[in-house]
């Protein structure tokens, strides 16, 4: 241990009891030693036991400032040889000799205050920690055995309190000692519960300062940066892995202060997985943001909080389920911002066609890569003439309900005036059906180039293609004629065009002589 082998009581080779004008001596021996480049060495430097310490001008200084004032010099004592009685100085005797067994049974043969220190500081030494915390907290407990141990370091002028010296103890022994192994021999030496109450404080506090602090940082990150977001969730989960798990094996998971710490935990990983996947663009942004919401729910304690991770979880699962083969995820994409566009813009047979057009190779290339059994691809599929052929029924319904009813007597009762009246609107809603009637027809045309599922087709398509072709019969459309032309786009219309007026150009030729 650091606080023994550099204690400042061993630098300058002296008991922690002993008077400052010994300290003072052999602080001037050092000092006069070094200045011709030699060194020193003290009975109490105890060799065949600890490293050498470490003497130097810097540490020497350093040494006699930690030993100044009361509260110091008891810390340091805690952890170091006292001589009060005749048998701690033979016991003390046989230790410099390296007789450390001669030693132990001398200190154990009579307890006091200092005999109790000196087995201490000896278990420590030895890596015996719970001999050492035994006979240590025993002088810090017993009032008449603390009494003596600050008298005799201080005077009797300095007044330490029970917990104010446990404290002490505890916190130099957590800077050496994992805190879990120090709570355990705590438990077993059967200390007094305020050490183990305050030791558990102490032991959690840390760790839970950490974990406050990378939430925190969490937190301070844009919401709506999707990858800062992943990243920050990553982060978050992997530093406080250890902290939380330190957390946890100290207080155990039914510890409330325990439960506040992993469900604020939770629920901030959870966010920073839930910003990610609303704010990513990515096709597997569920994919990725799973492990976040896993993890969350894996270290929820409380009923909300493990609620509300696992709500997300499933929603995520549902997602996973229903996402696409990674092969098409670019044309999955593509599809799917079409389908946005088409919302957005306001649905019509116009969008429709420009819909299917603008999905047309997305879907040849799921097709070709799945196969037309796939069933990804019919549902995709499925879906885009779904949502066209509703467009078809919407409009062409929506015109029909315009038709002019008959007059209830017949047409001949209306007098001249009312004949042209309703001839007018017969003819007018005529000329709308003859703009939408073609459009239909070649959103129906658009259509058959896309792969259709037997029951689609046969229940849903070819009926409502027999109706839209009676209708344009019913209006003198041909529908071979402008379907034709509509299925083409303008600008190949317009080579067609070229080309047939070319060869009509070549037929005069031949013909004019």
């Amino acid at each position: 241990m650091d606080i023994i082998s550099s204690n400042p009581y061993r630098l300058f080779g002296i008991y922690s009891n002993s008077p400052v004008k010994d300290r003072i001596a052999n602080a001037n021996k050092l000092k006069a030693y070094q200045k011709v480049g030699k060194s020193v060495d003290f009975p109490l430097d105890l060799l065949n036991l600890i490293p050498a310490p470490v003497r130097t001008a810097e540490s020497i200084e350093y040494a006699n400032g930690c030993i100044n004032l009361p509260h110091d010099q008891l810390k340091h004592a805690l952890f170091w040889f006292i001589k009060v009685s005749s048998i701690d100085e033979m016991a003390l005797g046989y230790l410099q000799n390296g007789d450390t067994e001669k030693a132990k049974e001398l200190f154990e043969k009579k307890e006091t205050f200092s005999s109790l220190i000196n087995l201490g500081v000896l278990a420590l030494i030895q890596n015996d920690k719970a001999t050492a915390i035994r006979a240590i907290t025993k002088v810090i407990h017993n009032d008449d055995y603390r009494v003596s141990f600050v008298e005799a370091v201080c005077g009797g002028t300095c007044k330490l309190s029970e917990d104010e010296l446990a404290r002490l103890f505890i916190d130099e022994l957590l800077a050496e000692f994992p805190s879990q192994e120090l709570m355990q021999l705590y438990l077993d030496s059967g200390v007094v519960e305020a050490d183990n109450s305050y030791l558990k404080d102490k032991a959690v506090g840390e760790p839970i300062v950490i974990i406050n602090a990378e939430i925190a940082k969490a937190k301070s990150v844009k919401n709506n940066d999707a990858d800062a977001q992943y990243e920050a969730g990553i982060v978050l989960s992997n530093k406080t892995r250890v902290p939380l798990g330190a957390i946890k094996s100290l207080l155990g998971v039914n510890d409330m202060q325990y439960q506040t710490v992993a469900d604020n935990l939770a629920k901030q990983i959870l966010q920073c997985g839930i910003n990610y996947y609303n704010n990513s663009e990515e096709p597997d942004s569920a994919i990725k943001a799973m492990p976040l919401q896993e993890y969350a729910l894996q270290i929820a304690v409380g009923t909300l909080a493990k609620d509300r991770c696992k709500k997300n979880v499933e929603i995520l699962q549902k997602i996973m389920a229903e996402l696409p083969p990674k092969e098409i995820w670019e044309d999955d994409k593509k599809i799917k911002q079409e389908l946005q566009l088409f919302s957005d813009c306001g649905k019509s047979i116009m969008a429709a066609i420009y819909l299917l057009q603008n999905c047309k190779k997305a879907i040849l290339n799921i097709e070709s890569k799945l196969g037309a059994n796939n069933v990804y691809f019919i549902e995709i599929s499925n879906l885009l003439l779904e949502m066209a052929l509703q467009e078809i029924i919407r409009e062409v319904n929506e015109i029909q309900r315009k038709a002019p009813k008959n007059p209830i007597l017949g047409f001949e009762y209306l007098s001249a005036n009312e004949q042209q009246i309703f001839l007018q609107k017969r003819n007018a809603w005529i000329e709308e059906m003859k703009v939408v009637i073609p459009k239909a027809w070649t959103l129906m045309l658009l259509m058959e180039q896309f792969t259709m599922n037997k029951e689609f087709k046969e229940k849903r398509f070819l009926p409502n293609k027999s109706l839209l072709r009676d209708m344009s019969v019913s209006l003198n459309l041909r529908t071979s004629a402008f379907s034709f032309l509509n299925s083409l786009s303008s600008t190949r219309w317009l080579l067609w065009l070229i080309i047939l007026t070319s060869l009509f150009l070549v037929y005069l030729s031949f013909q004019i002589k």
